[in-house]
């Protein structure tokens, strides 16, 4: 079993990885990035990348190696053209030290929204989604 699960919400456009407790960077992230690219290629319009990482064991290490695989190369995924935006769960502080080395030049200046519960997440992706959607009032 991979120590992850992907699947692409129902009627939006939000894209839904929980990783496990037993995901290993070295094992897994190759087959992840591979799927991931399959349905950002297949998107016909922008998604949100929604990671959730609440029961994620993670070492530095692993961060780093993890950040260069998403950001670089073939498997950058988070450079990928339908990726409106990426989205993290966690409330581990190695997942948040990584959230804002994102933002750096080194890995693209990529903008990661970090919640602390899914539900406070789905909220923020909704409200942006909402946003966008809404019509401008015409004036009289």
């Amino acid at each position: 079993m991979a120590g992850f699960e992907i699947k692409l919400l129902d009627n939006e456009p939000i894209l839904l990885t929980t990783f496990n407790e037993d995901f290993s960077v070295k094992n897994d992230a190759p087959a992840l990035i591979e799927k991931m690219k399959y349905v950002f290629d297949s998107a016909s319009q922008p998604i949100y990348m929604l990671d959730d990482l609440l029961k994620m064991k993670i070492s530095f290490s692993d961060l780093v190696a993890g950040l260069a695989l998403a950001t670089r190369g073939d498997t950058g995924v988070l450079r990928h053209r339908n990726v409106r935006k990426m989205v993290v769960v966690s409330t581990n502080e190695i997942i948040k030290l990584g959230s804002n080395a994102l933002k750096q030049a080194q890995y693209g200046g990529i903008t990661v929204d970090v919640y602390p519960a899914m539900d406070a997440a789905l909220k923020g992706i909704r409200a942006e989604l909402a946003e966008k959607h809404k019509q401008p009032v015409a004036v009289r």
